[in-house]
């Protein structure tokens, strides 16, 4: 990685490399965003928050795609599994590149506190060969359909992954603090080999981004107005083609930002749940006692509810059930 020399303009042989202008190793230094490579910068994300060490870097030379290739081991100011989290969310954001769990790893509570291993979401796994019969049967089917959504194809055998372990600095290590003391600071070891085999940016491989929070949370408000799940998808196309600042086209491919019709329809679904419980049984009585009691409570005026079984064609009354398990819907019966 670091070893190895090269000859400078004046002949002399240096271990020391050059990458995009500038002069590597920068071993022990702690950097900000701004002092890193243009290729770390397109992984890693822009916040002040964090500060790294770079202990390894190899450029990768690719010409199949327009993003950069490269090996690199990076030091993070990371001290807990919670900080692991929240990072590998932005780094997921920032670079537009979903990972998936490869293995759960168990951590030493010795020298690692927690370790995560990722892979991109289109790398192919080795199929056994009833798998591959059974995939080869089932791209045979979509070939012969002429629709083009059915020949939508995820997995490319993409190589790409990752490891983030947080550490627990050891004696020896806090020996070294003192004259490096980012061992104590940086706990997070982030080994990443990002070497993308398709487009990043292409409207295809943005299709298969998860949902953002953030888009969850600006449908939820579009529900919460009153629009319907057809409507909130409208609202929300149109709202993204009038800002200016983002590519229409990418904004629109891209299912982080503008999620795919049946994201919306488990959206609304999962929206209508929590705010009116189910469509019937126990779980919608309990919703409309809450919204009676509420409603008492402000003083406009009383309500009552009463409970009533749609079964037995008849209302629920307070001497013919003692308790609330006894006031669920009963269920007709069949005739024979």
């Amino acid at each position: 990685m670091w070893c190895g020399g090269c000859l400078n303009n004046d002949g002399s042989n240096s271990n020391k490399k050059i990458y995009d202008g500038i002069e590597f190793p920068v071993k022990n230094k702690v950097l900000i965003w701004n002092e890193l490579l243009p290729s770390l910068q397109f992984v890693l994300p822009p916040d002040d928050d964090y500060s790294y060490v770079i202990e390894e870097y190899d450029a990768v030379d690719c010409t199949s795609t327009n993003s950069p290739h490269f090996i690199s081991t990076v030091r993070i100011s990371l001290v807990t599994e919670e900080d692991a989290n929240v990072w590998m969310e932005k780094m997921s954001e920032h670079s537009k590149c979903t990972y998936r769990t490869t293995k759960t790893i168990k951590s030493q509570q010795k020298r690692v506190k927690c370790k995560f291993a990722k892979h991109c979401q289109h790398f192919a796994k080795k199929l056994t060969p009833k798998q591959a019969d059974k995939s080869a049967l089932s791209r045979a089917r979509k070939v012969k359909t002429p629709l083009s959504s059915q020949l939508r194809n995820k997995k490319t055998k993409c190589p790409s992954s990752f490891t983030l372990a947080i550490l627990i600095p050891t004696q020896l290590q806090k020996r070294k603090a003192r004259l490096h003391p980012y061992l104590l600071t940086h706990c997070g070891v982030f080994k990443i080999c990002f070497t993308h085999n398709h487009l990043i940016s292409a409207a295809h491989t943005l299709s298969f981004r998860d949902v953002s929070e953030e888009t969850k949370k600006e449908f939820t408000a579009l529900f919460e107005m009153g629009h319907s799940a057809s409507s909130a998808r409208h609202a929300h196309e149109q709202k993204l083609l009038c800002e200016a600042e983002l590519d229409n086209q990418v904004a629109l491919a891209d299912r982080s930002v503008n999620p795919n019709p049946q994201d919306i329809c488990r959206l609304y679904d999962k929206w209508r749940f929590s705010s009116y419980g189910e469509d019937n049984g126990k779980g919608l009585f309990q919703k409309l006692q809450e919204a009676v009691d509420l409603y008492n409570k402000d003083g406009k005026g009383k309500a009552v509810l009463q409970w009533y079984d749609a079964g037995q064609d008849q209302a629920f009354s307070d001497d013919s059930c003692d308790t609330e398990d006894e006031l669920k819907p009963s269920k007709k019966k069949k005739k024979k």
